[in-house]
């Protein structure tokens, strides 16, 4: 199957073209950014196109010169990029997603799976489920992603395109985070394995998230884009019930994995942040998706990663 993926080069994205790699399918990549050293092995049969998913034209001729079955759209600006600068939020994540729409009803590709968030569902504490309204007090982050959701249902209903939007709530793991946002900041309190104290001035320990291990995020995905359809317009993705936890369990399975660690200082106040637990029965039924990570082994990794890419850098600088 010949699958393009926009915004491969971001957190999850690599993991995507990593698992469709290895599956042995037909990848081209559309990225703002050109082919870095570290996807080299899973991109070297893979065609790559450097391009900005906010032109119209250059979307298009992507498309059209390939003619994939299926678009996996990555590309998106996170959480504190879109409140940084909210036109460039609404070109990236809106319109890019309707240039995909669009090139995508012209040349006949069938499916498209685009990145939502858990932000769709604001501060809502109740345990979000897909069919639950959007509030009103949803970030400009999660109001583009919930956007494009009506954006893909007009498509599905008029121009029968299949689209799915994928919401993902706690992704961590090893890899390089580029944008301010959930998983940020669980690279922050991984970097306490350094012995250094890292302090979050806007979480409280009690504070929860519902993680997924990164890899488990990318292969929801790949099975989005691959199962027998019909698909839903949206699927909440995380992990176990086991692992919707507080800020405070991450640090102590950091501190049990890596006793010498440091520490982290929550200065959060006021009332609990974050969302309830996930339920992520819709994916398990349509998609067969299985977490496969439990917190400790997806921290586990995620320290091996931190520690051998420390000592990289300081190998690097002459330190050793």
């Amino acid at each position: 199957m010949r699958i393009l993926v926009t915004g491969a080069t971001g957190f999850i994205g690599s993991y995507i073209v990593k698992e469709l790699s290895e599956r042995g399918e037909n990848i081209v990549v559309f990225d703002i950014q050109p082919p870095p050293v570290s996807m080299a092995k899973f991109t070297e049969n893979a065609t790559w196109i450097q391009g900005d998913i906010r032109n119209e034209n250059e979307v298009e001729k992507v498309v059209s010169e390939n003619r994939p079955e299926v678009i996996i759209n990555m590309a998106g600006l996170l959480l504190f990029g879109c409140m940084e600068n909210p036109r460039r939020a609404v070109e990236v994540n809106v319109l890019g997603l309707s240039n995909v729409l669009e090139a995508s009803r012209k040349h006949g590709v069938r499916r498209i799976v685009t990145a939502s968030s858990a932000a769709v569902y604001g501060t809502a504490k109740s345990d979000p489920r897909e069919v639950a309204p959007i509030p009103t007090n949803v970030t400009l982050y999660g109001a583009t992603k919930f956007l494009n959701e009506i954006l893909c249902r007009q498509y599905i209903e008029n121009y029968e395109l299949e689209a799915t939007n994928l919401r993902y709530y706690g992704v961590y793991g090893p890899g390089e985070v580029r944008s301010p946002g959930m998983a940020k900041v669980i690279k922050s309190i991984e970097s306490i394995v350094t012995g250094r104290n890292v302090v979050l001035p806007n979480l409280k320990a009690s504070d929860h998230t519902h993680l997924v291990f990164v890899a488990d995020a990318a292969h929801a995905t790949v099975l989005a884009a691959t199962v027998p359809g019909p698909l839903s317009i949206a699927y909440n993705i995380a992990g176990t019930p086991e692992d919707y936890v507080s800020f405070r369990e991450i640090v102590s399975t950091i501190k049990k994995l890596e006793p010498a660690s440091g520490d982290v200082i929550f200065e959060g106040k006021g009332e609990a942040r974050g969302l309830g637990m996930f339920d992520i029965s819709l994916a398990r039924k349509e998609l067969g998706f299985n977490p496969r990570y439990t917190m400790e082994e997806g921290l586990k990794e995620s320290i091996n990663y931190f520690k051998q890419a420390n000592l990289d850098k300081r190998q690097r600088s002459g330190v050793l």
